[in-house]
């Protein structure tokens, strides 16, 4: 059961770092799709072992599931992207103001200082 709870975070994450671009569409397509090829492998695997391994509640739950995961992933890439603001470190959002070093102390990206007259 855990694997299910990694694979919707690690879904929702890509979605999340991509929004608003085709790369986060296409990872949150790539996650629907394997979900589909999950329960594929679930059906077929009932037929070539002659029904003997057949679980009927996780056909019930998966479909649920791959709904969940796929909205939740499209409303995380709809989501819009964090404004560029003077003073803050474009990569983290970090407040730069007072800042003499030219690189943010809290992710260690490089910023643009601008002297104050």
């Amino acid at each position: 059961m855990l694997f299910f709870s990694l694979y919707a975070v690690a879904v929702w994450a890509g979605a999340m770092h991509w929004r608003r671009s085709l790369l986060g569409l296409g990872w949150v397509l790539l996650g629907l799709i394997g979900l589909l090829v999950l329960g594929w492998f679930h059906i077929k695997l009932s037929e070539w072992t002659n029904h003997t391994i057949f679980l009927p509640i996780l056909q019930a739950m998966l479909y649920p599931y791959s709904a969940l995961v796929t909205l939740g992933g499209l409303a995380l890439c709809a989501f819009p992207r964090r404004p560029v603001v003077d003073g803050w470190c474009p990569s983290c959002g970090y407040d730069l103001v007072g800042l003499t070093m030219a690189r943010c102390p809290e992710c260690g990206g490089r910023v643009t200082l601008r002297r104050s007259r």
